[in-house]
């Protein structure tokens, strides 16, 4: 294992062979990739078995231009007001939120979600253009350290990464859609993780074609139209979907296996 990958935990998921070695190259494409995943990683321990929904969601210039900041703001708040009802149960697995912006700001290092930070107009701003490879790259990455951080801890760990973007890549400096399918690929391949995306509607990106060869299944790619209706449903879809995932292992199981969203 080469030494640019330091103390991340991320060596120790190679070294076991949860990740491949195309899987670690493009990880170590990406500048100050130690970093970039130390900063996501937070510092929240787990116990018994944690269920990790981790957000990616874009900050881009056109999604504020084209009004549907606020959307995804709800979408994602949504997301977290439905975690926290599905983690009061007493079956429920400790439930841990990591969010991260297109443009790199991480708002919520894994964390609880008592600890987490809603989107709002404060937390939420203009961020750039919309490097979707690199950020995404990077997304998986420290979900995959993280996941190996809490197992080498003992406990069982399912995720279910969610990567939200109005356009197709713009201006990533280290990676390809190949790179992201790689690591996605070796992901889905241990039956612990469900990779999914939402594309909004911008006319003229074919997010099936972009996600698809990003390596996400085609089942776990919606396409809502740029209007405020079908954008909240596909959100609503999602949270169907996470309670669906974090109420038991077997149904999380059955919803990685299966084709996706309903």
């Amino acid at each position: 294992m080469p030494d640019e990958v330091g103390d991340l935990i991320i060596s120790g998921a190679y070294e076991t062979g949860l990740i491949t070695r195309k899987s670690v190259d493009s990880l170590l494409a990406v500048k100050d990739i130690d970093k970039e995943i130390t900063r996501g990683l937070g510092d929240a321990a787990g116990s018994g078995s944690v269920f990790l929904v981790t957000i990616l969601a874009d900050d881009s210039q056109s999604i504020f231009r084209e009004n549907n900041a606020a959307l995804v703001a709800d979408g994602h708040n949504g997301i977290v007001d439905e975690l926290k009802q599905i983690s009061s149960s007493d079956a429920s697995d400790q439930i841990l939120l990591f969010t991260r912006y297109i443009n790199g700001k991480v708002l919520n290092p894994c964390t609880t979600l008592e600890q987490a930070t809603l989107m709002d107009l404060r937390t939420y701003q203009e961020g750039g253009t919309t490097p979707l490879y690199d950020q995404s790259v990077i997304t998986l990455g420290t979900v995959i350290a993280k996941a190996a951080q809490l197992a080498a801890r003992g406990v069982k760990v399912r995720t279910f990464t969610l990567i939200i973007t109005d356009g197709a890549d713009e201006y990533s400096r280290s990676t390809k859609a190949q790179s992201v399918a790689w690591i996605v690929g070796d992901m889905l391949l241990t039956g612990s993780h469900i990779v999914a995306a939402m594309g909004v509607r911008d006319g003229r990106t074919n997010f099936q074609a972009v996600f698809t060869e990003m390596g996400i299944r085609p089942g776990w790619v919606l396409t809502p139209d740029n209007s405020r209706d079908k954008i909240r449903q596909a959100f609503r879809e999602v949270t169907d979907t996470l309670a669906l995932a974090a109420g038991s292992e077997a149904g999380f199981t059955a919803l990685a296996l299966g084709p996706g969203f309903a």
